[in-house]
């Protein structure tokens, strides 16, 4: 069973019984990344982001296709930034691509100039449960 944390057009959200946040895109645009983003800050309103060790997001692009990448690593980083009484989650983060996918090397680039509290890996579109199994490994 699933609980809806919010859903949008272009970017779904539901927090899984297993703790991970799954976002399910419907778009490849900016505005997609957009919705995700005042997704992450619902979860932090709620108290579900900060005074937690960790948060494990799955991001399921198999629909949308590519996202803008950078941007979307840039607006995690703005995210998941620490304030005065509010250390960051580290954050696990496995995105599921598409066969259509161009670029993964350099996207996999970017992904290791993240934050010291993210980190990221790449999963084919049939991959799904390997990358559920990456995320909850460290648990």
């Amino acid at each position: 069973m699933t609980k809806e944390v919010g859903a949008a057009p272009l970017c779904l959200c539901e927090e899984l019984d297993n703790g991970v946040f799954q976002f399910t895109f419907k778009d490849e645009g900016h505005a997609a990344v957009n919705e995700w983003t005042n997704h992450i800050e619902r979860l932090q309103l709620d108290g579900k982001w900060y005074g937690r060790d960790k948060v494990y997001l799955m991001l399921d692009t198999r629909e949308s296709g590519q996202l803008p990448l950078r941007y979307l690593f840039e607006c995690l980083g703005d995210y998941n930034r620490e304030y005065p009484r509010l250390v960051p989650p580290q954050v696990r983060l496995a995105y599921l691509y598409p066969a259509s996918f161009t670029m993964l090397d350099v996207f996999k680039l970017f992904a290791t100039l993240l934050p010291v509290p993210t980190v990221a890996e790449f999963f084919q579109e049939d991959a799904y449960q390997d990358a559920m199994n990456w995320l909850l490994a460290d648990r």
